[in-house]
């Protein structure tokens, strides 16, 4: 009876493993999804990365331009006051030279 008894437990034991063997399995194959799921989210991820460098560089390229022009235009505008001034003063001194000879 006792052999018997052993018997029984080594077949309740192998049971059991083979259905730890399936659960590890089924958690095996979870596990090997969750991965995969992972790894395609991160790609996703490091792709728009990628992306949004590229147009950080493009928007850096044209804030460069923009600042380029602005300081061209604020140049532009103090050589326009300049010869504005230049040419008011010629005249005053072309009319203070006009009433000199008289």
């Amino acid at each position: 009876m006792a052999a018997r008894t052993n018997s029984e437990k080594v077949e309740a034991a192998e049971r059991e493993i083979l259905k730890q063997g399936h659960l590890l399995r089924h958690f095996e194959e979870r596990y090997r999804i969750e991965v995969s799921v992972l790894q395609s989210e991160s790609r996703a991820a490091t792709d728009q990365i990628h992306q949004l460098v590229l147009k950080v560089a493009v928007l850096e390229q044209r804030i460069l331009t923009t600042e380029k022009l602005l300081d061209e235009s604020r140049t532009r505008r103090w050589q326009v006051w300049l010869a504005f001034f230049s040419a008011a003063m010629s005249a005053v001194v072309a009319i203070v030279v006009a009433f000199a000879k008289r």
